[in-house]
C-alpha cells in the first residue's frame, strides 16, 4: 500500500493505493488558508482518518504539492514567513533575474520586500517537499530530470539573483527517496516509523503522470482552482499564448494553456445558484434542464469579478444578457460552455503549431462532472477520457513510490499499469455542428487568448 498525498490550493487530497492501482481509502480536507500550518493540520487530519490496518500495511508515502510555491522555513523547521504562492505574479524584471526560473524571481522580490524574514529563512522548500520534510526531517527538492534545473535553480542562477545558495535545497531526481518517517512524525501521524518517503514534486507533473498523458498527441486537462490543458509534445514549440516547459519524461515537452479561476468560478456559481451546502452534482443537474440552443445568456466574467469572487457579487456581473427571466439552468449550462470553448481555444492554438491532439485525459474535481465532460468532448471535437481515480496526482505519486520500491523499472511503466479509465466520451454528433457554429461566431479573426474568457 502507498499513502499518496497532494496539497492543492483549496484542498488536500490523500489516498491509500494498492499495487493494482485501486483506491483503498480516500480523505479530502479543505484548506481555507494559504499557510504551511494549515497544510500541516490538513495532512494530519487526513492521515489520522486512515484506518489503522491500512496504515500498518503501508510500504511507502509519496507527496506532491502546488507549484511554483515556496515555504520559507527557519533553522528550527518552522515557517519563517507566509508561503510564496504560485499565483502571486512576479514580474520578469529586473533583467538580471534568470528568465527560466519560476522560483527565483519570487525569492528575489521577497528578499527585497521583507529582508528580515529572508535573513531568518534557512531553506526555501516547494510545497510537497515541505510535507516530506515534516515526515523525514530532510530538506531537498525534486525534479523529474535535469531539464527542469533551469526552471528551479542552480548555483549560478542563485548567484545571478544576488541570493544565498545555502537557502536552496539540492535538486534530486523524482524516484529517489526523500528519507524515512521519523519517530516524531510517526507519533503525530500514526504512520509507522521508518516508512520510506518519496516526493513527486510539482502537482501538475504528478497529474500528467497519473493520467498517463505521457506521449505526444495526448493532453491532460487538469481542473482545480485554475484549469490547465497540458499537451505532450516532442519539442519546445513557441507560441505567445502557450507556456512550454519540459515534460515529465525526458525528451518531451509540456505545452500548457490555462483557464484562470475555473474551479473558483465553479464553486462561486454553485453557491450562488443552490447555496453553500448544495452539491456540485445538483449544480450539474441544473444544466440538464435546458437544451444548448435555448440559453440566451453568455458567461463573460470581467477581471474585476475574477480577482475578488465572493458571495456579494451578483450573478449578473459575470453574464451578458442576464435578466430576471434567466433560469438557473441557463446560468449553469452557459458556464459549462465557457469552459468547453476555453479548452477549444487552447487546443486550436496547439494545433496551429502543426500538432494534433488525439485525446484529452481529464483529472481533478471537474473530471467528476459527467455533463461537463460530455460537453467538453462535443465542444472541442476530441475524445475525453475519465480516470478511475479522478485525482490523478494520487496515482502519479503511487507510480513514483512503487517504482522507487522496485516494483517497476520506470515511473512511466508504473503509470501505464496503474492509470485506468472508467469512461470515455466522444463528441455528440447531435450538437457538434451547433457548437462548431457557435465557436466560430464567438471567435473573431485572430482568435483570443486561451483561457482568457469566452466572451470578454
Amino acid at each position: 500500500m502507498i499513502l499518496a498525498c497532494d496539497i492543492g490550493t483549496s484542498s488536500l487530497k490523500l489516498g491509500v493505493i494498492d499495487i493494482t492501482g485501486s483506491l483503498r481509502a480516500f480523505m479530502g480536507e479543505p484548506v481555507a488558508q494559504a499557510s504551511a500550518a494549515a497544510w500541516r493540520r490538513a495532512f494530519l487530519r487526513a492521515v489520522r482518518a486512515v484506518p489503522d490496518d491500512l496504515k500498518r500495511s503501508l510500504r511507502a508515502v509519496c507527496v506532491s504539492g502546488h507549484s511554483p510555491t515556496l515555504v520559507p522555513i527557519d533553522k528550527r523547521g518552522l515557517p519563517a514567513a507566509a508561503p510564496l504562492m504560485w499565483f502571486e505574479g512576479t514580474p520578469r524584471v529586473p533583467s538580471e533575474t534568470p528568465a527560466g526560473s519560476y522560483f527565483l524571481p519570487k525569492v528575489k522580490r521577497f528578499a527585497a520586500d521583507d529582508p528580515r524574514s529572508y535573513a531568518r529563512t534557512d531553506r526555501f522548500l516547494p510545497t510537497g517537499e515541505y510535507l516530506s520534510f515534516l515526515l523525514t526531517g530532510n530538506k531537498t527538492a525534486f525534479i523529474p530530470h535535469e531539464g527542469f534545473e533551469s526552471y528551479y535553480w542552480s548555483g549560478e542562477s542563485i548567484a545571478e539573483c544576488g541570493l544565498e545558495k545555502s537557502k536552496f535545497p539540492r535538486l534530486t531526481l523524482v524516484g529517489n527517496p526523500a528519507g524515512e518517517v521519523t519517530a516524531r512524525a510517526a507519533e503525530s501521524s500514526g504512520i509507522p516509523v521508518k516508512t520510506p518517503v518519496f516526493c513527486g514534486g510539482a502537482d501538475f507533473l504528478m497529474a500528467i503522470l497519473g493520467s498517463n498523458a505521457l506521449t505526444p498527441g495526448l493532453a491532460n486537462d487538469r481542473g482545480g482552482t485554475c484549469e490547465a490543458l497540458n499537451y505532450c509534445g516532442g519539442k519546445a514549440y513557441s507560441s505567445p499564448l502557450l507556456r512550454p516547459v519540459p515534460g515529465f519524461s525526458a525528451g518531451t515537452w509540456n505545452i500548457g494553456g490555462f483557464i484562470p479561476f475555473a474551479g473558483r468560478l465553479h464553486a462561486w456559481l454553485k453557491e450562488k445558484l443552490i447555496g453553500r451546502n448544495g452539491s456540485f452534482e445538483e449544480f450539474a443537474a441544473l444544466a440538464d434542464e435546458i437544451d444548448p440552443g435555448s440559453n440566451t445568456v453568455r458567461f463573460s466574467p470581467p477581471l474585476s469579478v475574477l480577482s475578488k469572487l465572493n458571495s456579494h457579487i451578483p450573478l449578473s456581473s459575470a453574464y451578458k444578457g442576464a435578466s430576471g427571466e434567466t433560469s438557473r439552468g441557463e446560468y449553469a449550462l452557459t458556464f459549462f460552455e465557457y469552459i468547453g470553448f476555453s479548452l477549444r481555444r487552447i487546443i486550436a492554438e496547439i494545433e496551429k503549431l502543426g500538432l494534433d491532439v488525439h485525446a484529452v485525459h481529464s483529472s481533478g474535481g471537474l473530471a467528476k462532472n459527467t455533463r461537463l465532460s460530455r460537453l467538453k468532448a462535443t465542444v472541442t471535437g476530441k475524445k475525453v477520457r475519465i480516470p478511475a481515480i479522478e485525482d490523478c496526482e494520487l496515482i502519479g505519486n503511487a507510480s513514483v513510490a512503487f517504482t522507487g520500491l522496485g516494483e517497476y523499472r520506470t515511473m512511466e511503466e508504473a503509470a501505464r499499469t496503474l492509470a485506468r479509465f472508467k469512461a470515455e466520451y466522444d463528441p455528440d454528433p447531435a450538437w457538434s455542428a451547433f457548437y462548431d457554429d457557435r465557436f466560430a461566431a464567438l471567435t473573431p479573426p485572430g482568435g483570443r487568448s486561451p483561457g482568457g474568457g469566452e466572451h470578454d
